[in-house]
C-alpha cells in the first residue's frame, strides 16, 4: 500500500460513524425534579414533571425511567400534545437499549405531531425527526437518513425557525454524503451548516467540527490551499475545547496537512504527538493507535525504518488497538513492507509467516463460523424431524378418536340438515328478491366505475393531446413565424443603412424595434409552451431555468434537486415540469410569496416534488371549487402519473405541497 494512501484510509477511519450522538439535555437535579411532581397541582404540569424524570433516569435506571414514562403517559389521555410528547421520551429511552424499538416509538411519535399544529408540537417533532436519523445512521442507513432530513427535518426545522435543528441537520446530511463518497454535496451541505453556524452560535462545537470534517475532504482531494484557510479558522481549538473529541480531528487533519501539503514532518510529528498524548491521557486506545499509526507513516516517508519499526513495536504492545485478528494482519503486513524497503529479508519473511498464521486464523474463524451454522441448521432438521414423527402418532390416536365420534354424530347431523333442509326451502324464496335488488345495486355500481374510468382516459388523452399541439405550436411559431420576423428584420435593417432611406431612418429604427419586441415576445410564448431547455437539456435543468425566469425582485425561489434522473421518459419530464409550473404560477400570481422553497427528488421509479411559500394561504376545501387557482390542472396532470398531492395551507401562515409520481 501507498503511504499516501496508508493515510488517507486512517482519515477514512477516523471519519467513521462515531459521532453520531445528539445533544445530550442537561440534567436538572433530581430532588428539584421529585420536589415539583410532589407539589404539582394539575395533570399536565404533573405529566411533564414525569416526562423530564423519565429522561433524567434514561442513561442511569431504565427501569425507573420507564415507571416514571408510563405515569406520565396516564396523565396525558386528554393531551394530544403530551400524549405524542410520550412516545418521543419512549423512543430516546429505546434508544441505548433496542435501536429498532426505538425507531418505532419516534415513528409513532412523528404521526402524532403531525395532526397538531403548534409551534410545541412542530419543535418537539423537529428533534423527534433529527433523533429517528441519528439512530438510522448508526444503523448505516445512510439513503434513508438524506431523505429524512431533506423531506422532513430541515422543512421542519426551517418553518419553526429552529437554528439549532438547521445547523445540527445540515451536518448531518453532509456526513452521510461523505459516508456516500459524495463530496461534492457533503461540502455544500458543511458550508450551509458553518454560514449558519457562524451567525447564530460563533463558537460552538458544532461548527469547529464542521469545519475539520471539510478540511479531512479537502484533504483527500489534496486541495491543501483550502484545508489552510479552515485550520486558521479553527485556531482557538485548544482553548476553547480542551482534552474534546474535536482536537482528536483537529489534530488529524493539521498532521495530513503538513505531512502531506507542505512537506514539514516536524511540525507534523509535533501534531502527531499532541494526539498520542491527549489519546493517553483520556485512555482512547483506539485513537492512540491511529495516531501512532500516522507516526509510522511520517518515518516511513522520510525513510526512516528504524524508527517506523521502532513505532509498529509499539503498536503491537498495545493489545487494546489490535486485539482483533484483522488489525494484526494489517500491522503484520507493515512490518514485512518495512523490513522489505530495509532489506532485511529474514524478519520481512519472518513477519510474512505471522501475517499468514493470522490469516489462516482467521479463515478458520470463518470457517468454523460457517461450520456452527451449519451444524445449527442440522441439528434444527434433526430436532423437525423428531417434531413431524410425534405429531404423526398425535394425529393417527386423534384420528381414532375423531372417527368414533363421527359416527356418533353421523346420526344426529342427519336429522340436522333434514331441518335445515327444510328451513332453506322457506327462506329460498324470501331470498331470491333480496338477490335480485342487490344484483341491480352492483350493476349500477360497475356502470359508475366504467363512466369514471372512461373520463380518467378521456382526461389522459387531452392532456396528451394538449401537449402534442403545444408542442407542435411552439415548434411552428419558433421555427415559422419567428424566422419570417427575423427575416424582416434583416431586410429592414439593411434598408435602414441604405443612403436613399436616411431622412426615415428614425421611423424605420423604430419599426425595428417594435419587431424586437415582437420577436422576443414570440419566443417568451413558444418557450412557455415547450421550453427548448427541457427538450436539449433535461428536466432538472429546465426547472432550475424556469424558478430563475419565475423569480423577480420581490419574489425568491430556492431550488434543490436530489437524483433526478435523465432517463425519465420526456413525455413525463414534461407533465412534471407542467405541475412545477403551475405550482410556481400560483406562488407568484395567487399566494403573493415572498419565499418559495422547491424541491424535486427520485428514488427508484417514484418522484417526489415539495413546495413551500409564506404567502397568504387558502382554504383547501374551498379551492376545490375555484378553478382558478389551477388545483384541478395540477390534479388531473398528478392523476395521469398515479401520483398522490397533499396540499396543507393556513391562511395567513403559507401553503405546503406534497406530490408523488409514479415515473417507470
Amino acid at each position: 500500500m501507498k503511504i499516501k494512501s496508508a493515510i488517507l484510509i486512517l482519515l477514512l477511519l477516523a471519519f467513521s460513524r462515531t459521532w453520531a450522538q445528539a445533544p445530550q439535555i442537561n440534567k436538572i437535579h433530581l430532588d428539584s425534579l421529585q420536589k415539583a411532581l410532589k407539589f404539582a397541582k394539575s395533570d399536565t404540569a404533573k405529566a411533564r414533571n414525569n416526562f423530564l424524570l423519565c429522561r433524567y433516569f434514561t442513561d442511569v435506571d431504565f427501569e425507573k425511567a420507564k415507571m416514571y414514562l408510563m405515569a406520565g403517559r396516564e396523565l396525558s389521555k386528554k393531551d394530544a400534545f403530551l400524549w405524542a410528547s410520550s412516545f418521543f421520551y419512549e423512543g430516546r429511552m429505546y434508544e441505548t437499549v433496542d435501536l429498532v424499538k426505538g425507531n418505532q416509538f419516534y415513528i409513532t411519535a412523528i404521526k402524532l405531531f403531525d395532526k397538531i399544529n403548534t409551534k410545541d408540537a412542530n419543535t418537539l417533532k423537529g428533534k423527534t425527526i433529527f433523533n429517528y436519523s441519528i439512530n438510522l445512521y448508526k444503523q448505516n442507513n445512510d439513503e434513508e437518513v438524506v431523505k429524512l432530513l431533506l423531506n422532513n427535518a430541515i422543512p421542519t426545522a426551517l418553518k419553526i425557525n429552529d437554528d439549532g435543528l438547521l445547523s445540527r441537520s445540515y451536518v448531518m446530511v453532509a456526513k452521510t454524503f461523505n459516508n456516500l463518497r459524495q463530496y461534492d454535496k457533503a461540502l455544500i451541505y458543511y458550508q450551509k451548516a458553518s454560514n449558519l453556524l457562524k451567525k447564530t452560535n460563533p463558537k460552538s462545537n458544532i461548527l469547529y467540527t464542521s469545519y475539520l470534517d471539510e478540511a479531512r475532504i479537502y484533504c483527500m482531494l489534496d486541495k491543501y490551499s483550502k484545508v489552510k484557510v479552515l485550520l486558521e479558522k479553527v485556531a482557538d481549538i485548544e482553548t476553547l475545547f480542551p482534552k474534546s473529541l474535536e482536537l482528536f480531528a483537529y489534530y488529524e487533519v493539521t498532521s495530513t496537512y503538513y505531512m502531506q501539503g507542505l512537506k514539514q514532518y516536524k511540525l507534523a510529528l509535533n501534531e502527531i504527538e499532541k494526539g498520542i498524548a491527549l489519546a493517553g491521557q483520556i485512555r482512547n486506545y483506539n485513537r492512540l493507535g491511529t495516531f501512532k499509526l500516522l507516526k509510522y507513516n511520517l518515518y516511513l516517508k522520510e525513510k526512516k525504518y528504524e524508527s517506523a519499526i521502532a513505532v509498529l513495536k509499539d503498536v503491537v504492545k498495545d493489545s487494546g488497538y489490535i486485539e482483533s485478528p484483522r488489525s494484526k494482519q494489517s500491522v503484520y503486513l507493515e512490518f514485512n513492507k518495512t523490513y522489505k524497503l530495509m532489506g532485511n529479508i529474514p524478519e520481512a519473511y519472518n513477519w510474512l509467516e505471522k501475517y499468514t498464521t493470522v490469516t489462516d486464523s482467521i479463515k478458520i474463524l470463518d470457517d468454523n463460523k460457517h461450520i456452527n451454522e451449519l451444524e445449527i441448521k442440522f441439528r434444527n432438521v434433526q430436532n423437525q424431524q423428531k417434531i413431524t414423527k410425534l405429531e404423526s402418532e398425535k394425529q393417527e390416536s386423534v384420528l381414532k378418536n375423531k372417527n368414533q365420534r363421527l359416527l356418533m354424530w353421523l346420526l344426529v347431523s342427519i336429522c340436522v340438515i333434514l331441518a335445515v333442509f327444510a328451513i332453506a326451502i322457506f327462506f329460498n324464496f324470501k331470498n331470491k328478491k333480496k338477490l335480485s335488488v342487490q344484483s341491480e345495486e352492483l350493476l349500477r355500481q360497475k356502470i359508475i366505475e366504467s363512466e369514471q374510468q372512461k373520463q380518467i382516459e378521456v382526461s389522459q388523452a387531452l392532456l396528451k393531446g394538449s401537449e402534442a399541439e403545444r408542442n407542435r405550436l411552439a415548434q411552428d411559431l419558433h421555427d415559422g413565424l419567428g424566422g419570417m420576423l427575423a427575416g424582416v428584420k434583416i431586410n429592414l435593417s439593411s434598408l435602414a443603412n441604405s443612403k436613399e432611406m436616411e431622412h426615415n431612418n428614425f421611423e424605420l429604427q423604430k419599426i425595428i424595434g417594435q419587431l424586437d419586441g415582437s420577436v422576443s415576445e414570440l419566443r417568451n410564448i413558444a418557450r412557455n409552451m415547450m421550453p427548448q431547455t427541457l427538450t436539449k437539456f433535461g428536466l432538472e435543468t429546465a426547472i432550475n431555468e424556469l424558478c430563475e425566469n419565475t423569480m423577480h425582485p420581490n419574489l425568491t425561489i430556492e431550488f434543490e434537486a436530489l437524483n433526478v434522473s435523465p432517463n425519465i421518459p420526456f413525455a413525463k419530464q414534461t407533465i412534471i415540469y407542467r405541475i412545477v409550473q403551475e405550482i410556481l404560477a400560483n406562488g407568484l400570481k395567487h399566494a403573493n410569496a415572498t419565499e418559495i422553497v422547491l424541491q424535486c427528488s427520485q428514488n427508484i421509479n417514484r418522484f417526489y416534488i415539495t413546495a413551500e411559500d409564506n404567502g397568504k394561504g387558502f382554504d383547501v376545501d374551498e379551492a376545490k371549487f375555484n378553478n382558478g387557482l389551477g388545483l384541478g390542472s395540477i390534479k388531473n396532470r398528478v392523476d395521469y402519473l398515479n401520483g398522490i398531492i397533499d396540499i396543507s395551507s393556513v391562511k395567513g401562515e403559507g401553503t405546503t405541497i406534497n406530490i408523488e409520481l409514479d415515473v417507470d
